[in-house]
C-alpha cells in the first residue's frame, strides 16, 4: 500500500471512532431520558393511587385523610435517657419478654395435647 492509501485508512478509522463516539454518547443521553421519563411516570402512578384511595376512604367513610408531618421531626432531643426511664424500660422488656415465653409455652403444651 501507498502512503497516501494508509493515511486515507487512518482518517478513516478515526472517522468511524469519532461516530462510535457520538453515538454511545447518544445513547447514553437516550437512556438518561428513557430512565427520567420513566420516574416521572412512576411517580406520577403513585400520587394517583393515593389520591385515587383518599377519594374511595372518603367515599365510604365520608372522612377524608389528612397527613400532617411535624416540622421539626419529632420531639426535642433531651440529651441521654435518666436512670430512672431506662429502668422502666427493662422492667417493661423483661415483662414483654415473660408474657411472650408464658404464651409461648402454654400454646405449645395446648398443640401437643
Amino acid at each position: 500500500m501507498t502512503e497516501t492509501a494508509i493515511g486515507l485508512a487512518m482518517a478513516g478509522l478515526e472517522a468511524d471512532e469519532d461516530e462510535v463516539g457520538r453515538a454511545e454518547a447518544q445513547r447514553a443521553e437516550i437512556a438518561q431520558a428513557v430512565s427520567t421519563d420513566e420516574a416521572e411516570a412512576r411517580s406520577s402512578r403513585v400520587a394517583e393511587a393515593v389520591r385515587k384511595a383518599r377519594e374511595d376512604l372518603a367515599g365510604l367513610t365520608g372522612r377524608t385523610l389528612t397527613l400532617r408531618l411535624p416540622a421539626s421531626g419529632g420531639r426535642a432531643a433531651e440529651g441521654p435517657p435518666t436512670a430512672r426511664r431506662m429502668a422502666v424500660f427493662g422492667i417493661g422488656y423483661a415483662a414483654a419478654s415473660l408474657s411472650a415465653v408464658w404464651i409461648g409455652a402454654r400454646t405449645h403444651a395446648a398443640w401437643k395435647g
